[in-house]
């Protein structure tokens, strides 16, 4: 069975890759919320999907018994999901999922295979963490890039810069393999008050 199914190889202009995931990585669903508001908005079509045996432990996330309208039962595994859509000059290589229980180094490779087979020229990744903050105050964003000018980008948004150290999540996966390849990433966080 191929983990990586290909429904499309999409021909993209200057794409960048766009990735959110759930679980841990993912306070108050704010970076999945953004990028299924991104899927929707730009009415992305799904060009591949990973397979989520090698990726999850199914005792700790199970699949959902789901009955259709004709009362058979089936049922739904997990997402890992792309999408392709056009946003302006440049398109986007979406990809949706939840942060794998295992395999992250294989997870990540087959993610930036696809990523390097759509010519993808730069990674952006979005997540959320719980904070100290108050919901009465305005929404903060963190974030850091190893490109000089996105931090510059960063820094004129107001975006304050992380440094932070610790047990991470997959995205810090996706930045190690971004500077194998040489290719330019940004990470944008929200703080999400308790």
């Amino acid at each position: 069975m191929e983990d990586l199914v290909i429904h499309e190889i999409p021909s993209l202009r200057n794409p960048v890759l766009v990735t959110a995931f759930a679980g841990w990585p993912d306070a108050g669903e704010a970076g999945t919320h953004a990028l299924r508001y991104l899927i929707h908005k730009l009415s992305a079509r799904r060009c591949a999907t990973l397979q989520p045996e090698k990726f999850y432990d199914f005792t700790r996330l199970r699949p959902h018994t789901m009955v259709n309208e004709k009362g058979e039962r089936f049922l739904h595994w997990p997402t890992c999901e792309f999408f392709y859509g056009t946003s302006g000059d440049r398109d986007m290589v979406l990809f949706l999922a939840i942060e794998p229980h295992l395999k992250w180094l294989t997870f990540t490779d087959m993610v930036m295979s696809l990523a390097d087979r759509c010519q993808v020229k730069m990674l952006v990744t979005m997540g959320a963490f719980l904070d100290a903050i108050p919901h009465s105050f305005p929404p903060r964003v963190s974030g850091r890039s190893n490109d000089t000018q996105w931090m510059k980008a960063l820094d004129n948004l107001g975006v304050r810069f992380s440094s932070y150290q610790g047990p991470t999540s997959i995205h810090s996966a996706f930045y190690e393999a971004c500077q194998q390849r040489s290719l330019p990433w940004v990470t944008l966080w929200g703080h999400v008050p308790h």
